[in-house]
């Protein structure tokens, strides 16, 4: 057989096998089928990660791409005339906080509903806009992503191997096998459980709106998205993310806290503690509680731009490189 002939049944093979699996998994796992019935409404960007899960499913050793080139990250520059955009819809808002006091979370009744002579109206009818822009991307990332139902990175945490260093299937010195786990223990250390990640926006805030905030933390976003109702959606921005997100845990808690004082952005976490197992059980069951069967942790975050790689012991999100953005 010619080095051409075998490339096209090389590549004919590849493709018979991707079709195999998005039948099993479309007849099979009911998630899977999920994600597929609104696929025709997707942009490039989810068909990527779509065929890069495929690849990857069930171990078949075809490989995902990690070179999502259509899911580049945007650019979100917040000004003052962006912020005029809604200014309708705020005061709107702020006057149905105002007169239904009890339906809301205190923080939004009582900060966002204050009366239009109040001093602090228009500082908070801003920061209603600022958090309705952040609360619109988080929902387009986790859009992107599948809201999470996908394998995405689930083949890409690989330890060091025995084989790494040429030994093979023969059980290497005792020696080796200490530097072998404390290799793999000094990766887990320096970045946390293995998260991976993909940029979905960059915020900037102009000048005009850090000098109104400075050095004033906004926190107040996550009750906002609990109260506000999701665009085209009968529930709330923060009911649309937990539909799919990871329950909290002590360990991996979102904070939905952000400065205008800095670049931030959007970013999907997807950590694989079920892959710790490979350090150690002992390492595994000392982690907030999980065992060997712990889920994927699937999360849309908000931080500080030059956080996403430190580790968490710093305060970042410890993205295991290479991060998509």
């Amino acid at each position: 057989m010619s080095k051409k002939s075998a490339v096209g049944v090389n590549t004919l093979v590849k493709i018979l096998a991707v079709v195999i699996v998005l039948v099993v998994f479309i007849l099979i796992i009911p998630s899977f089928r999920q994600v597929l019935e609104g696929a025709v409404e997707t942009g490039e960007c989810q068909w990527d990660m779509l065929f890069s899960a495929v690849l990857q499913a069930g171990s078949m050793g075809l490989g995902g791409s990690s070179q999502f080139k259509s899911c580049r990250a945007q650019n979100v520059n917040i000004s003052m005339n962006s912020l005029y955009e809604y200014e309708l819809e705020a005061a709107e808002r702020m006057e149905v906080y105002r007169k239904n006091t009890a339906l809301y979370h205190k923080s939004i009744a009582q900060g966002f509903g204050v009366p239009e002579d109040d001093p602090a109206y228009y500082d908070k009818q801003l920061e209603w806009v600022m958090n309705k822009i952040i609360a619109d991307e988080m929902l387009a990332c986790w859009n992107k992503v599948w809201r999470g139902n996908l394998p995405i990175f689930d083949q890409w945490w690989n330890l060091v191997d025995f084989t790494f260093f040429g030994v093979g299937t023969e059980k290497p010195p005792l020696e080796e096998l200490q530097n072998v786990k404390y290799t793999n223990l000094g990766i887990f250390t320096a970045y946390g459980p293995p998260t991976f990640c993909i940029i979905c926006s960059r915020i900037k805030f102009d000048r005009d709106i850090r000098m109104k905030f400075k050095n004033k933390p906004i926190t107040s976003l996550k009750e906002w998205m609990a109260d506000n109702p999701a665009p085209e959606s009968k529930i709330s921005y923060l009911e649309e993310f937990e539909q799919g997100q990871t329950l909290t845990t002590r360990m991996f808690a979102p904070k939905y806290v952000y400065t205008v004082d800095e670049p931030y952005a959007i970013v999907y976490k997807r950590v694989n503690p079920h892959k710790i197992v490979d350090v150690g059980k002992w390492l595994a069951s000392n982690i907030a509680g999980l065992g060997e069967e712990a889920v994927t942790v699937n999360q849309v975050v908000i931080a500080p731009y030059d956080m996403i790689v430190k580790s968490t012991e710093k305060g970042g999100l410890g993205c295991y490189p290479p991060v998509v953005d």
